[in-house]
């Protein structure tokens, strides 16, 4: 198995598929690796989401703004995680939170 392969069957997105199934996604579908330094922002809020983000490893964090600038949250979150994978379709296709990464 490919290292493609080995990560994206780990993510709770492709759970339940086959290894035929992981097979012909990674053949498939192009993957690109980033690797973020401490601080840097993963996808702003108001970007447009084109890609699917999938965080594999470490820690981050998700701020969202209330519209009325009102308050703000912010979340710690850990891998495994993709954001917002609902932005790709529908009305709205603007990430809602700031992702920035914690760690390395």
């Amino acid at each position: 198995m490919s290292i493609q392969k080995e990560i994206i069957s780990g993510l709770p997105i492709f759970l339940g598929l086959t290894k035929r199934e992981l097979e012909s996604i990674s053949q498939s579908v192009s993957f690109t690796m980033r690797h973020y330094k401490k601080g840097a922002v993963m996808a702003a809020a108001d970007d447009v989401a084109n890609d699917i983000i999938f965080i594999t490893s470490g820690w981050f964090e998700a701020e969202s703004v209330a519209d009325s600038r009102a308050y703000r949250i912010v979340e710690l979150l850990q891998s495994s995680h993709t954001v917002e994978p609902d932005k790709l379709f529908g009305l709205n296709r603007h990430y809602r939170a700031t992702y920035c990464a914690l760690t390395p």
